[in-house]
């Protein structure tokens, strides 16, 4: 064995969890569980990681995204997760508009770079909605 494959066999530790083993006869065997150690060990191994506070910035961004993602949907022009298409035109008009409105809440916070992708998204969307539009 070579000194780096020795290495990486010693970079992890093999852990059996199982509660149930099969005897030499293959009669399962169960282990008794020592639920209160197992407990320490698991919360030694992942420790509780703060959540950061969520702003409502962030969530307006987060918002922005999902409403985006609805508004192609709307519009007929992605599929919709039941992988029928669907043409909504009067919804996909509201989303569009309170996207804009939402973005304007958020462009003091928003660098130039995140600004011109959110506008140009926006430019996007309403090119597509009047080009539904005329379709009907």
């Amino acid at each position: 064995m070579t000194e780096s494959q020795n290495q990486q066999e010693k970079a992890y530790n093999v852990k059996d969890k199982r509660r149930v083993t099969l005897d030499e006869n293959g009669q399962v065997q169960e282990k008794a569980a020592d639920t209160k150690k197992q407990q320490e060990e698991a919360a030694q191994s992942h420790p509780h990681e703060e959540v950061p506070e969520v702003d409502v910035y962030s969530m307006l961004s987060y918002f922005i995204g999902m409403l985006g993602a609805q508004v192609w949907q709307w519009l007929g022009l992605m599929k919709s997760p039941s992988g029928e298409l669907s043409k909504d035109l009067t919804q996909a008009k509201i989303a569009i508009d309170s996207i804009a409105a939402l973005s304007d809440q958020l462009k003091d916070r928003l660098s130039p770079k995140e600004q011109q992708e959110l506008q140009d998204m926006l430019a996007n969307m309403r090119i597509n909605f009047v080009q539904q539009s005329a379709k009907e």
